[in-house]
């Protein structure tokens, strides 16, 4: 084979390399958006008094998340919602609800320690500094899970006698599990799935969020 050829032949091979990547980038970014399957497009249920809020006090638009703080498509999706937490922080209403999955081996107690940590006041402290960290606790022996989180918590200047025994009360199990019930019961598979004023979105990208806030906030202020 000739120079040139080689080189013809190494230049048509990079050209389609870089669409393969694009159209896989794309593709990333759609599956980044799930773990599991979809939804069945049921409403989802409104607020409630214990739900997990952050964001406007009163609004008449409602951004509910189903997740789970060892998904790695829930964590690739972090980035997204904190830059919406800042940009709509005063028009909607953005809450959290637990779905942790069972293929994933510390989901659930990720979820137990949240749900402590609310109990003093630091719900959205430790979801963050769980997702902030998650590569660190995933996929390990619940019992280590179980230290590294009261290490969190610890972090957090929670009282973690109080903390680590509140994660073994039935209470929390409880609240964790309604969660988890109800997703089941409109038919969500996956997470993260999101839904804004009961309506579940259509997520190809991480842009499809903020396109579903700007469209909420012009509906819900318009004369």
């Amino acid at each position: 084979m000739s120079t040139h050829t080689s080189q013809s032949g190494t230049r048509v091979f990079l050209w389609l390399l870089g669409l393969t990547l694009v159209a896989l980038a794309g593709f990333i970014v759609y599956v980044a958006t799930r773990d599991g399957g979809g939804g069945s497009g049921t409403l989802a249920p409104g607020l409630k008094d214990d739900d997990h809020v952050r964001g406007a006090s009163s609004s008449a638009l409602v951004f509910v998340e189903y997740s789970d703080f060892e998904c790695p498509a829930c964590l690739a999706a972090q980035p997204a919602l904190r830059s919406l937490y800042a940009e709509f922080a005063s028009t909607t209403i953005f809450v959290y609800r637990h779905l942790p999955l069972s293929q994933h081996k510390n989901a659930e107690l990720a979820a137990l320690a949240s749900e402590a940590a609310a109990k003093q006041g630091k719900f959205w402290e430790i979801h963050d500094a769980l997702f902030d960290n998650q590569r660190e606790w995933a996929g390990i022996p619940n019992d280590q899970a179980l230290s590294y989180f009261v290490k969190l918590a610890e972090g957090l200047t929670l009282e973690t006698v109080r903390f680590a025994a509140d994660m073994e009360s039935e209470e929390l199990r409880a609240r964790v599990k309604r969660d988890a019930d109800e997703a089941a019961r409109i038919g969500v598979r996956g997470t993260p799935t999101f839904y804004v004023n009961g309506v579940q979105l259509k997520v190809k990208s991480f842009d499809d969020l903020r396109t579903a806030l700007l469209q909420g906030v012009a509906t819900s202020t318009a004369p």
